[in-house]
């Protein structure tokens, strides 16, 4: 009996490879998946903004769905969970948005104020130091800033 090895391949194989079926169009799939992801998040804000957060709430967890790597979309579902109450939902949700991009301002912000609304100022801080250092003139830094500053004379 003969055992065949599984090919494998390098990174610049696999790199290359992807590249190809970008180029076929094979991939295009997944630039589909984020472009709808994207209109439902922008059908969740429109639901948040007319007050409707059980509607938005369904449109960020169908943009989810439709492409999990949307730290967007998590950080919108986490900023409603939030407004809806759901605080351990909404801490949930904003760390997964910073697992994909530990940077993203309004998770930083958002998770943040949670932090500080929860009694945890250091947290609360330390996030905004590391909005100052990655997006300073952003207003996601200047909310939280805002937020602690006001926290402050209580």
């Amino acid at each position: 009996m003969t055992l065949m090895r599984k090919p494998s391949l390098s990174p610049r194989s696999f790199v290359l490879l992807l590249a190809g079926l970008v180029m076929l169009g094979v991939a295009s799939p997944v630039a589909a998946g984020r472009q709808q992801s994207e209109a439902m998040i922008q059908r969740g804000l429109a639901a948040a903004d007319a007050g409707r957060l059980e509607e938005a709430r369904g449109w960020y967890e169908r943009a989810v769905v439709q492409f999990p790597a949307s730290a967007d979309a998590y950080a919108w579902l986490g900023r409603t969970e939030a407004e809806l109450g759901e605080r351990r939902n909404a801490r949930k949700y904003y760390r997964t948005a910073l697992e994909i991009d530990p940077n993203h301002a309004d998770a930083l912000s958002w998770s943040g104020q949670l932090e500080l609304f929860e009694g945890n100022r250091e947290a609360a801080a330390a996030k905004l130091e590391r909005l100052s250092r990655t997006c300073a003139d952003c207003p996601q830094t200047a909310a939280l800033r805002r937020v602690l500053d006001a926290s402050s004379l209580n």
